[in-house]
């Protein structure tokens, strides 16, 4: 039970959160793919909930929920990103991890399709692993430099919502590296993974409560300079 109670917990807190974005807080312009967000993150929880849990490899269902959830927030954090186009480094910042997590994808799709289902799970929790390890690293530049970049004003605003997204990706960072160090996805980091999922949605809900700005082109100009972490 306890397993899984992290799971509902944060598929009802983001399902929560999505209707007081849109009916309460209003959704403002913009903020759109992070309502969509959060709503697929809701459902990615209420599915792991369901029994949707790791055992000798990755399922198909668990996989492409995986990537699915990851699509999302990265297509967030690229439309939040908005205002840094001017040079070919910051494109490769704001769209280098979205493209790759949609080529981890397809991958997917195709072993899904051409692979013989004995060898499906074992494939699919490699791939998985490695893809989500250097997804999450650019995620984590990504969320980075959204916050660094941003005008002070908005700052204030964005802070827990780059603390809420970061916790994901680390935790996911963490949690796949473990996995292709043991060769096997722990049950107990999966299972924990609920209740940091809580704590996120706490922390973005936070953010819209105080009056977080979704909406891209946040940045002062589009001449911003390129800082290494």
């Amino acid at each position: 039970m306890l397993s899984s109670l992290g799971y509902w917990l944060s598929g009802a807190s983001f399902l929560l959160l999505a209707v007081l974005l849109i009916s309460i807080w209003r959704v403002r312009s913009g903020s759109t793919a992070l309502v969509t967000a959060i709503l697929i993150t809701s459902l990615y929880c209420l599915a792991i909930a369901a029994d949707v849990r790791p055992a000798t490899g990755v399922s198909v269902p668990q996989f492409f929920l995986e990537t699915g959830r990851n699509l999302v927030w990265l297509t967030f954090l690229s439309i939040l990103f908005g205002g840094a186009v001017g040079q070919y480094k910051l494109w490769l910042v704001r769209y280098g991890g979205l493209f790759f997590a949609l080529g981890v994808t397809l991958i997917g799709l195709w072993q899904w399709y051409f692979v013989d289902a004995a060898l499906l799970t074992g494939k699919m929790q490699y791939l998985l692993s490695i893809g989500t390890v250097f997804i999450s690293l650019a995620a984590l530049v990504q969320i980075e430099q959204v916050f660094r970049n941003a005008r002070g004003s908005q700052q204030r605003g964005l802070k827990f919502l780059c603390v809420a997204t970061g916790c994901m990706f680390a935790y996911d960072l963490a949690m796949y590296s473990n996995a292709i160090s043991t060769g096997q996805i722990s049950i107990l980091l999966w299972d924990v993974r609920g209740y940091v999922l809580l704590m996120c949605a706490t922390l973005i809900g936070l953010a819209s409560a105080r009056g977080m700005e979704s909406a891209p082109g946040i940045f002062v100009s589009r001449k911003v300079v390129f800082y290494a972490t």
